[in-house]
């Protein structure tokens, strides 16, 4: 690496993400393969041809390359470059504050284009079209009556050129929101069910929390950041950083190892903000689970729930403790038991509600 990198810190970075992706690429490829063209292929799940794989395989490598040459190589030279010319050890306050925020800003970038990129990426791969004006899409936009955020933007995608797979989703991207439906769930669910996912997406919309959500990302980047200041100007990560560079025969500064030293050291806490991080997506999970069940949807999602485990053969009960670590989505056992239980409090209030207007209705006669 030192030689193909000219002993220049900013080469030896790029020539080493560089081929260490290569690297990477090549190794999962055989697996990807084996899993698409074996194991779906059992269950009766892939309808990809080889030609169609390998063209998917080169779009995400090359969509992959483009975010890294485009935002992160420049972030990270940018980054290097106050490294290598002001010492840790030298950071002001005012340096330190200005060295996160353009680490947070540079990341929040980084998802904005990546998420853009892997839009564009969608689109080459799969073809929308709009849903054709009818019953189902003014039922759709019914759903969105009480919801501040619309969504304008109503797409089918050819899902059954690929797979057998059964998905609705809701693309957001700053301003820009649109629903993307699988043609494979409207031929082959009922449209009660497909309201239901629907009405589930539209719960994020209503329950989405813009402003924690931006908080809680500046508060774990600037904890993280923080961290990493902190954790560099202890006494024993230059001997630990020496340690590794000689063990690797490495006489110039190699950011990546230096990277990979941070991310090991940091990784306890990593998990910790992991798990948090899913609490409160399974939390949110739950809360839109509720907007189909307020919308008379909560037995079809129930259904979807139930059809969508057995054609994606999804571990329906995970162990709890593997569930409350690794999970993002409640396991599926758990959120049909927590739409049993809005349905039932549903109906109770209904009868509550019906109980007393009888009362106000005798008191009246009366």
């Amino acid at each position: 690496m030192e030689k193909l990198g000219r002993n220049n810190i900013y080469l030896i970075f790029i020539v080493t993400l560089l081929i260490t992706s290569l690297i990477e690429e090549i190794v999962n490829l055989p697996f990807d393969y084996y899993a698409t063209f074996v194991i779906e292929e059992k269950y009766g799940k892939n309808k990809k041809t080889p030609l169609i794989f390998f063209k998917d395989e080169c779009l995400g490598f090359v969509s992959n390359l483009v975010i890294m040459c485009v935002i992160v190589l420049p972030l990270t030279a940018l980054v290097l470059h106050l490294i290598h010319h002001t010492a840790l050890t030298s950071f002001t306050l005012t340096n330190s504050i200005l060295f996160t925020l353009i680490l947070a800003v540079g990341i929040g970038v980084v998802m904005l284009i990546a998420m853009g990129l892997s839009y564009i990426v969608l689109n080459i791969q799969y073809k929308f079209t709009d849903l054709e004006d009818g019953e189902l899409k003014d039922k759709i936009i019914y759903l969105m009556r009480d919801s501040k955020k619309k969504v304008k933007h109503i797409k089918v995608y050819n899902e059954s050129k690929k797979s057998t797979g059964k998905n609705a989703f809701l693309l957001k991207m700053l301003w820009y929101r649109e629903f993307g439906i699988a043609d494979n769930f409207i031929n082959e669910n009922d449209e009660d069910e497909l309201l239901a996912v629907l009405s589930h997406e539209i719960g994020h919309l209503k329950h989405k929390k813009n402003i924690y959500n931006y908080l809680r990302y500046i508060f774990i980047s600037m904890l993280l950041i923080v961290l990493i200041v902190v954790l560099t100007h202890l006494p024993f990560f230059n001997k630990l950083y020496i340690y590794f560079l000689q063990a690797f025969n490495i006489k110039t500064l190699n950011i990546l190892l230096l990277g990979e030293v941070i991310v090991t050291l940091l990784r306890p806490v990593m998990r910790m903000l992991s798990i948090f991080n899913n609490y409160v997506s399974r939390k949110e999970e739950y809360e839109a689970d509720d907007n189909a069940v307020k919308e008379g949807y909560g037995e079809a999602l129930i259904q979807t729930f139930k059809t969508l485990s057995s054609d994606e053969l999804v571990d329906v009960n995970p162990a709890p403790t593997i569930e409350f670590i690794e999970f993002d989505h409640p396991g599926m056992y758990n959120r049909i038991h927590h739409i049993h239980q809005q349905i039932q409090e549903k109906n109770l209030n209904k009868e509550e509600t019906y109980g007393q207007n009888d009362i106000q209705t005798y008191s009246h006669k009366s």
